[in-house]
């Protein structure tokens, strides 16, 4: 069994994909030279014919490419935990890339820390139009996270580490832009911290994250739906939180 799945969430990227999937080779071999054994699991939810062939050539003989359509990204991250069968699971979308040293890094740091957490990398690095720019994560335990931050903006990414159990027992929601709820991670960011999960950033990691001009993203969608996440739902009931009501 490996130490490590790989998961990349693939829709309609196309020859963007190709890169992604480098990266995560790329990271895979480094591991494998460290004695951390992976897999690589590709999840296609309703992707298109271009796409699914840049996929065939690249990937090999023992990775593992599932076809679903459940048309949503939260679902299909669920999907790939009921189908990976390693100890850690990470996440990468179709069109983004990892550092090298992704998951050693990871492994190490959740070998050596014990314990249920969810890793992010240091530093999220966006790129792709005019609104590149370079995000730090925080830690969790650090002295700049102040918990009720996470009622107004999301601190972390869905692009995690963590052991599959985690993610079998804090399955993604479903985003229903119609109905007014988007944001999966953010909301699973909050439903882990309110659990005692730690989230915990692995030093000198990055992910870098393509932000395109395409109108039909899910980020576009949720924006110009007025979606918000379930956590504001929640911050709603809370009335005597008075300073984020205002700023909500």
């Amino acid at each position: 069994m490996a130490d490590v799945t790989c998961v990349i969430n693939v829709h309609r990227e196309s020859h963007l994909v190709t890169p992604t999937i480098k990266s995560v080779q790329r990271a895979r071999k480094f591991a494998s030279a460290c004695g951390i054994e992976t897999t690589l699991m590709l999840v296609l939810d309703k992707t298109d014919e271009d796409t699914r062939s840049v996929v065939c050539q690249q990937v090999e003989d023992s990775d593992d490419v599932l076809e679903i359509s459940k048309g949503d990204l939260a679902l299909a991250r669920n999907e790939a935990i009921k189908s990976a069968k390693s100890e850690y699971v990470t996440f990468l979308d179709g069109d983004d890339l990892w550092c090298q040293t992704w998951i050693v890094d990871c492994f190490a740091k959740a070998s050596r820390d014990g314990g249920d957490c969810v890793l992010h990398p240091e530093y999220n690095i966006y790129f792709g139009n005019d609104a590149s720019h370079v995000l730090k994560h925080v830690d969790s335990e650090s002295e700049r996270f102040e918990f009720e931050y996470i009622y107004r903006q999301n601190y972390w990414t869905a692009l995690s580490f963590s052991k599959r159990t985690v993610y079998e027992r804090f399955p993604y929601k479903k985003n229903t832009i119609l109905d007014g709820f988007g944001y999966e991670d953010w909301n699973w960011n909050y439903e882990t911290l309110t659990a005692g999960i730690k989230h915990k950033t692995v030093t000198n990691t990055a992910h870098f994250i393509r932000r395109g001009k395409d109108e039909g993203s899910l980020l576009d969608k949720t924006n110009s739906g007025g979606a918000i996440p379930g956590v504001l739902e929640i911050y709603r009931k809370r009335p005597e939180i008075t300073e984020l009501s205002k700023a909500a």
